[in-house]
C-alpha cells in the first residue's frame, strides 16, 4: 500500500492504512502545470506520489526564488493547509502525481489517530527550520556559500560510502540560491577544473566534500 511510504503514516498497521486509504484521492499534473498560486484556497492535505514539484515565491518585479523541491511521499504546503490559503506558488516541473485528502477527512483521521497529527507537527517544524535557513542563506551569505549550503543540505544531497550526489540541475541550483545561472555555471566549471566535483545533465557529483567546504568558505574568486 503506497501511503505506507508517507512518513507520518508509516507506523500504522494494515487496518488503519486501509481505512485512511479510503479518503485518499489522486490527481495527476503535466510538466509545468500550476498546482496553485499564492492566495488560492487550500482545502486539502497534499502529498507528492511521484514526480517533482517546485515551491517558489515571486517578488513584484517577477524575480523568482525557489523555496524547495518536493520529494516523493513528502507532504507539502502544510502551512497553507492549516491557514486554508496558499502562501506561495506551486507547480509540477515534471510529470507528477499527487495524493490529496480533503480537510474534513483529515480531521476525522486526526481524531481517530492523534499520533498522525503529532507526526504532522514534526514535519511542519522541520519545514520551519528549512525556511529559516533559506532566509539566512539568501540574506547573509555570498554566492559560493549559498550554493555550498544547497550542496550539503540533507534534503538534496544523497550520500553513500562512495560519493555524494546532488540531483539538481544548474537552473534548479540557481533558483534555490537566488544566484543567476551564469554565476552558478562559472562556479561549477571552476570547481570541476579543481577536481572537486563532476557535472552531469541533471546532477552534481561531489568528489571531495572537504575541499569544497574549504573552497567556498575562503575568499577565492570565480
Amino acid at each position: 500500500m503506497e501511503i505506507k511510504n508517507v512518513k507520518m503514516f508509516s507506523h500504522l498497521g494494515n487496518e488503519a492504512l486501509i481505512e485512511i486509504n479510503k479518503y485518499v484521492k489522486v490527481k495527476n499534473y503535466s510538466k509545468g502545470e500550476t498546482i496553485f498560486i499564492e492566495d488560492d484556497v487550500v482545502d486539502r492535505l497534499l502529498i507528492l506520489r511521484y514526480g517533482k514539484v517546485e515551491v517558489y515565491k515571486n517578488n513584484e518585479n517577477g524575480k523568482k526564488l525557489t523555496l524547495w523541491y518536493i520529494k516523493p511521499f513528502e507532504p507539502f504546503c502544510l502551512v497553507a493547509f492549516v491557514l486554508g490559503k496558499a502562501i506561495s506558488n506551486v507547480r509540477a516541473i515534471e510529470r507528477s502525481s499527487i495524493y490529496y485528502i480533503h480537510k474534513k477527512d483529515i480531521e476525522r483521521i486526526f481524531k481517530k489517530y492523534p499520533d498522525i497529527y503529532s507526526n504532522l507537527l514534526d514535519v511542519m517544524a522541520h519545514k520551519f527550520l528549512i525556511n529559516s535557513r533559506i532566509l539566512e542563506n539568501v540574506a547573509l551569505n555570498d554566492a559560493k556559500m549559498r550554493i555550498f549550503d544547497i550542496f550539503t543540505d540533507n534534503n538534496y544531497m544523497l550520500a553513500t560510502e562512495e560519493r555524494c550526489v546532488v540531483p539538481l540541475t544548474q537552473n534548479e541550483i540557481a533558483s534555490l540560491s537566488g544566484v543567476c545561472r551564469e554565476t552558478v555555471c562559472r562556479l561549477l566549471s571552476k570547481l570541476k577544473k579543481e577536481g572537486i566535483l563532476d557535472i552531469s545533465q541533471k546532477q552534481i557529483i561531489i568528489k571531495d566534500l572537504k575541499k569544497l567546504r574549504d573552497y567556498c568558505s575562503n575568499g577565492y574568486k570565480f
